[in-house]
């Protein structure tokens, strides 16, 4: 799973409390804000940093050749907002109910998809499985989900074209198996069951 993210920050109200702020204090200032962000990745998204600067000096201006005796100081000021845009964080496992098994004996596979972010819903999963080779597929699938959360089988040869719904009874490689899952809530798992016979 590959994201881009960017950020930016609203700054008129920084830019009314400095002012207000400078004037205050009795001095002219000529204030420049400088906004900055950038992000990192994060355990569970990512982490925009939004960067502000206000910068000042006297009344007189900076010192020069003309106007030698002008208040000889600059003040700035540097501050900062951090904002976490949560991420889904989906993995995935697969298992067999036994790791052996004789030809015409059926094999059940079980697929679950599991979301571990505490704060972030995973929209539009897709579960993609090829069938092996020298087995034929067995009707009926079945799963389990949470409630609201819809999953819905599909079927390729070709890996590329999906028409639901799932395979016919005895159907073989080459067969794709697909499962679309709508929605995957924060601390949630879904999973799917399929059976498929030995040749």
């Amino acid at each position: 799973m590959h994201g881009t993210m960017t950020g930016t920050t609203e700054r008129a109200g920084s830019r009314g409390r400095t002012a207000r702020a400078l004037a205050c204090a009795g001095v002219t200032a000529a204030v420049l804000l400088s906004p900055a962000k950038g992000w990192t990745m994060a355990a569970d998204g990512a982490l925009i940093t939004n960067i502000v600067s206000a910068t000042y000096h006297g009344a007189g201006g900076y010192p020069s050749s003309g106007n030698p005796y002008a208040p000889k100081y600059t003040m700035s000021y540097l501050a900062t907002a951090t904002v976490l845009v949560s991420c889904p964080v989906v993995s995935i496992t697969k298992r067999a109910n036994t790791t052996v098994q004789a030809v015409a004996g059926t094999v059940t596979f079980e697929i679950c998809a599991v979301n571990s972010s505490m704060n972030a819903s995973a929209w539009n999963l897709v579960i993609t499985d090829k069938l092996m080779d020298n087995m034929a597929y067995a009707p009926v699938w079945s799963s389990w989900a949470p409630a609201g959360t819809i999953i819905t089988p599909s079927k390729s040869v070709d890996g590329i074209t999906y028409t639901a719904p799932e395979p016919v009874f005895g159907a073989i490689n080459p067969l794709w198996l697909r499962w679309s899952i709508d929605r995957l809530g924060p601390a949630r798992s879904a999973c799917v069951q399929f059976k498929a016979v030995v040749q």
